[in-house]
């Protein structure tokens, strides 16, 4: 619960923890998950280089196991926000077409309604 005067800055940290932790974790994770398949590995003048053949196989099982802890973690880690009655600075939009009491004044008699202003 942030008050309305700080909702902004309470968003820019939501969102810097949201990018930080959404956007290192994964490639690393995904990274080594990917070296982990590899067969064969370049060498290069005695340290190791480039993998030149994966097991494609592997690669697909822990792709698919590493998909899974992460979904698994997100819905055991997920908490809803309370809810809070809706207040009355919220929009109270209804969506679209719905017009709820306002009078339809002026309607043509056919149901055509025709823009004076369009070009022809």
């Amino acid at each position: 619960c942030v008050p309305d005067s700080q909702r902004s800055f309470g968003l820019g940290i939501q969102w810097i923890v949201v990018r930080t932790l959404g956007s290192i974790p994964g490639p690393i994770a995904f990274g080594s998950v990917i070296d982990l398949s590899c067969m064969l590995w370049q060498d290069k003048c005695g340290e190791q280089g480039s993998c030149y053949l994966y097991h494609n196989t592997a690669m697909s099982r822990y792709t698919l196991a590493l998909g899974i802890i992460f979904f698994l973690l997100a819905s055991i880690l997920y908490q809803p926000p309370p809810e809070s009655p809706q207040s009355s600075c919220e929009s109270t939009d209804h969506g679209a077409g719905d017009t709820g009491d306002l009078p339809i004044k002026d309607l043509p008699q056919d149901g055509v309604i025709v823009n004076p202003h369009a070009r022809s």
